[in-house]
């Protein structure tokens, strides 16, 4: 039996009052250009931990072709 898959999307952030307090009162301590920064290093890290995975997948992928390919002596 087939199953319709459901394309994922990103889980909704629930605005409490309480987190509406967090956040107003972070952006009073937190100017716009320091917001803007913040932002820009997270997108670095992420794009930094994602070339981390690359290079981890193609090593891994190398080592596993290298042990198919191995040469085995039949005497």
């Amino acid at each position: 039996m087939a199953t319709k898959q459901t394309r994922r999307s990103r889980p909704r952030r629930v605005r409490t009052a309480e987190g509406e307090r967090i956040l107003r009162t972070l952006n009073e301590f937190v100017p716009p250009a320091a917001r803007t920064h913040l932002r820009q290093a997270r997108r670095e890290v992420l794009l930094a931990i994602r070339d981390v995975l690359d290079h981890a997948i193609a090593r891994a992928e190398t080592a596993a072709r290298a042990r198919r390919l191995r040469r085995v002596r039949v005497e």
